[in-house]
């Protein structure tokens, strides 16, 4: 049989009635106070007060968490799924609604040498959000890249906080598909966000990320 459903078709209140507790649950934890936020986090390119939200917040719980400890974090642009947070109260809803998706926590290792190429293809999305990593750019071309401060070391081994899509090659990051040694995390990219900022919450802080030039294009 070939159910019609139309501007006409009307709510079905037994089955409302039937799914209410569990809606009514799902609001309440949907609803929970995670952490302040101080300021407006915009998602914009090359750089955007959100990604770096979440790059550094990735890192934060990385570097308390993880092993080996990642140099730097890359993520992709189109992972953001939300315009802004503003200032104001930030909701477990809210972070649902940032990362929605099920990405996992990816490290992946890459020569120091490799790093020109993760330049390339940050240029090629227009912008990314990062965090540890600062790249500069004039009339198109790679000028300056460091991490943590320092001159990129070509022989040295670096190790890359990523998603599980970025690293097995998703929106064009083949560079980092063809990479043998990475190491897939259990941890959901959301859920470490979520963790982190229980962290800074229970230690008495608030969100306040601004836009810093870690990303820079100038002509």
């Amino acid at each position: 049989m070939q159910l019609v459903i139309d501007k006409n078709t009307k709510p079905d209140s037994a089955f409302l009635q039937q799914i209410l507790p569990y809606k009514l649950k799902l609001d309440s934890q949907m609803n929970e106070l995670i952490v302040q936020n101080k300021v407006e986090l915009k998602k914009e390119q090359p750089e955007g007060s959100l990604g770096n939200f979440l790059a550094d917040q990735l890192m934060a719980y990385a570097q308390l968490n993880l092993n080996p400890k990642p140099d730097f974090c890359l993520l992709n642009h189109g992972g953001l799924r939300l315009p802004a947070i503003y200032p104001g109260p930030v909701y477990l809803r809210t972070l649902f609604e940032l990362q929605p998706f099920e990405n996992q926590l990816t490290l992946v290792k890459i020569k120091g040498k490799d790093i020109a190429s993760i330049g390339k293809l940050v240029k090629e999305w227009g912008g990314a959000p990062v965090s540890g990593l600062r790249l500069v750019y004039q009339s198109g071309s790679l000028t300056n890249a460091t991490i943590n401060g320092k001159a990129i070391e070509e022989d040295k081994d670096y190790w890359v906080l990523t998603s599980d899509y970025l690293a097995n090659g998703g929106d064009y990051a083949n560079l980092l598909k063809a990479i043998n040694e990475k190491i897939f995390l259990p941890t959901k990219l959301r859920d470490a966000l979520i963790l982190s900022l229980r962290d800074m919450a229970k230690n008495g802080q608030t969100i306040q990320t601004k836009k810093d030039g870690r990303i820079q294009f100038t002509q």
